[in-house]
């Protein structure tokens, strides 16, 4: 394999592109930062772009019969309704309802149909892994109306340690009189699946604390199926996406969210003591080894990240589906670990609820062909 730094090779993009990094639309409205880029598949090339993987998924031991395998392709990833496919394929709506529903139960409990349909995903958004290591790529000043934010962004490569397969990083901080307010977003981009998963966090600290921000109860997580309108894609790292969606965030979090119910939380909690969420944080756990004798806080630490790791491999792999959706038999067999209470014998909803209640979820999947 050839690398030349500054240069595009078939394998992906090198550092040098990546260092081209800079923030986009910045002077614009809140609601135009994002240029948003609609579908403009017609069905026939979307029938044509389904083709293989319908045979994929009608081969497969669990598979589902073709005909089912390319409407539920054409319902749900290209969002064609089911009054246009009845039109299209000359059958009634409740017929196309029933295809769908159908293969769609058989997708939830065999993963290996949801990983051939994630393939699908990603080839139609033309992903490619960058050949670079772990690096800073932007940091600088966004302008508010009220404030302005310090801002830093880092590209990470994946591993088999981590379950994505690249990521940017952004820390942003805005000074309000002695209280800073922190957010950390992370934008991870599963190839295998085809999907972009924004992970964010939202702290506050005062001048005078020596110790980590007080950060919100809930990691908050944006999935975005892929190719998706509100995901611009240039050359298929996301790279572009990212820096529309950093200003998107940094305004959003500083202008528009209400930050006054996390305070109000700091001071019934105590602004000293960390919610699950924040135990999953390197600084957090730094802090606490310092002032903690016991071995807790690297529990805590470990438990949350492996809470943290599964349920993202939940929303990676099922984009367009609610956990509570999903059933119990395929969580279990996605689930690294134990995902049981301790005195119990078998998984109940409850377990998963249990599980998942430090994230926030929310989808964006898109017009597209609706």
């Amino acid at each position: 394999m050839c690398i030349l730094w500054g240069n595009y090779y078939q394998n992906g993009p090198t550092r040098k592109a990546m260092d081209d990094f800079e923030p986009r639309n910045t002077d614009v409205q809140i609601d135009e930062i994002i240029p948003v880029s609609p579908s403009d598949t017609d069905l026939s090339a979307a029938r044509d772009q389904c083709a293989s993987t319908v045979d994929a998924l009608s081969k497969d031991v669990r598979g589902i019969r073709e005909k089912a395998a390319e409407r539920y392709l054409l319902r749900y990833e290209f969002g064609y309704s089911p009054k246009i496919l009845a039109e299209e394929f000359d059958v009634t709506s409740p017929t196309i309802t029933k295809q769908t529903s159908s293969a769609k139960e058989k997708i939830l409990t065999y993963p290996k149909l949801a990983q051939i349909i994630g393939k699908f995903r990603s080839e139609r958004a033309d992903l490619k892994q960058p050949i670079v290591d772990d690096h800073p790529l932007w940091e600088g000043k966004i302008s508010m109306d009220s404030t302005e934010a310090h801002a830093r962004v880092g590209f990470y490569p994946g591993s088999y340690r981590v379950p994505y397969s690249w990521k940017f990083a952004l820390n942003a901080e805005a000074q309000y009189d002695d209280m800073i307010r922190h957010l950390k977003v992370h934008y991870l981009i599963d190839k295998d699946c085809g999907v972009f998963l924004k992970r964010s966090l939202r702290g506050f600290s005062y001048n005078h604390w020596k110790r980590p921000p007080y950060f919100q109860s809930k990691r908050n997580y944006t999935i975005y199926p892929l190719p998706n309108e509100s995901v611009p894609n240039q050359d298929g790292t996301l790279t572009r996406a990212v820096e529309y969606h950093m200003v998107f965030d940094i305004k959003n979090a500083f202008e528009n969210v209400d930050w006054q119910l996390l305070e109000l939380q700091a001071q019934v909690d105590g602004d000293s003591t960390q919610s699950a969420a924040a135990s999953g944080l390197p600084e957090v756990l730094s802090d606490r080894l310092k002032h903690e004798k016991s071995d807790e806080a690297i529990f805590d630490y470990t438990q949350e990240i492996h809470i943290r790791d599964n349920t993202e491999q939940l929303l990676r792999l099922y984009p367009l589906t609610e956990i509570s959706q999903i059933p119990l038999d395929t969580v279990e067999l996605l689930w690294n670990g134990d995902l049981k209470q301790p005195l119990s014998d078998e998984t109940n909803s409850n377990d998963v609820k249990d599980a998942i209640e430090t994230s926030q979820i929310s989808r964006q999947i898109g017009r597209r062909n609706r």
